[in-house]
C-alpha cells in the first residue's frame, strides 16, 4: 500500500510502512547491519547494543534459558499492531514457537527490556506499545539503577505502578512456579 511521503520539521524524508513492506525491508536491512523497529508506520533506527547491554542481556537470557528452555527467545520481533513492529530484548512465551515470522502480543506472557542506555524509551513509548497490545507483564531491567520495573496488565487496558525490584532480590516469573535472580 503506498502512502505520502513527507518532510518532517527537521527537513528529514519521511515515508509510511506497512508491516508486510517492512518484514521485506528487514532483509536488506541485516545485509547491511542495521536494526530497526517500525513504529505508527515509520522506520525507527535502534542503537546497537553495547557492552553492559549485551553482558546483562546475556546473562538474564543464560538464566531464562536455564528454566524455560524454547518458552525463551531473545531479539523477538513483535507486530503490535497499527504498523508497529518492535524489536524485543527477551520475551518468554506460552509456548514454543519456531515458526519464520513476528511474534503476536497474545504469544507472550513476559516482555523484557534491557535498560543501559534506553530507559525514557522502555518506560515510555515501549510500556504503552506493549500495554495497547495485551502483553500481560513487561519488565524493564534497569542497569543504572540496578533495579527490574516489573509491570502487570490492569483490567483497564494500561500497567499499573511498576513493582521495582533491586538487583539479587528473587523476583517470581509469571506464568511459572519458579523465580529469577537479576543481577
Amino acid at each position: 500500500m503506498n502512502k505520502p511521503a513527507q518532510v518532517d520539521s527537521s527537513g528529514s524524508f519521511t515515508a509510511r510502512f506497512t508491516v508486510g513492506e517492512f518484514a521485506q525491508l528487514l532483509v536488506a536491512a541485516g545485509q547491511l547491519d542495521i536494526r530497526l523497529e517500525l513504529v505508527d508506520g515509520y522506520l525507527h533506527r535502534m542503537s546497537p547494543p553495547m557492552g553492559a547491554h549485551s553482558t546483562r542481556q546475556t546473562a538474564v537470557l543464560g538464566t531464562l534459558w536455564t528454566l524455560l528452555r524454547d518458552r525463551v527467545m531473545v531479539e523477538a520481533g513483535i507486530d503490535l499492531g497499527d504498523d508497529t513492529v518492535m524489536v524485543c530484548d527477551i520475551v518468554i512465551l506460552h509456548q514454543p514457537m519456531d515458526e519464520q515470522r513476528f511474534l503476536r502480543a497474545d504469544e507472550i506472557v513476559v516482555a523484557i527490556e534491557i535498560a543501559e542506555t534506553t530507559l525514557d524509551r522502555d518506560l515510555g513509548l515501549k510500556r504503552v506499545a506493549y500495554a495497547n497490545a495485551g502483553i500481560p507483564h513487561y519488565w524493564v531491567v534497569d542497569g543504572r539503577q540496578a533495579q527490574v520495573h516489573a509491570f502487570t496488565l490492569q483490567a483497564d487496558g494500561g500497567y499499573g505502578d511498576a513493582i521495582r525490584m533491586p538487583f539479587g532480590q528473587s523476583l517470581m516469573i509469571p506464568g511459572t512456579d519458579r523465580t529469577i535472580v537479576i543481577g
